[in-house]
């Protein structure tokens, strides 16, 4: 999916360097910029839910051995 997104981003970029000295070039331009925030943002929450999910996980593992601590202690009593 992200390198249908790159593909479009090119196409738009390709699109507004033709159409510079024309009366499209604005147009070309705002196209291209919104593809590349969008482009942007979703690089940005891809890697946001990589850190999240590794937060979580990290998270898990201490409650985890945390509780195997308490169990073997409460055993060991």
């Amino acid at each position: 999916m992200a390198t249908g997104r790159r593909h479009l981003e090119v196409e738009l970029y390709n699109s507004m360097v033709e159409k510079e000295g024309t009366e499209d070039e604005e147009e070309a331009k705002k196209a291209y910029q919104a593809a590349r925030e969008h482009s942007d943002h979703t690089a940005q929450k891809a890697i946001g839910d990589k850190v999240s999910s590794a937060l979580i996980d990290r998270v898990m593992i201490s409650v985890d051995l945390r509780l195997k601590q308490t169990s073997t202690s409460i055993l060991l009593l």
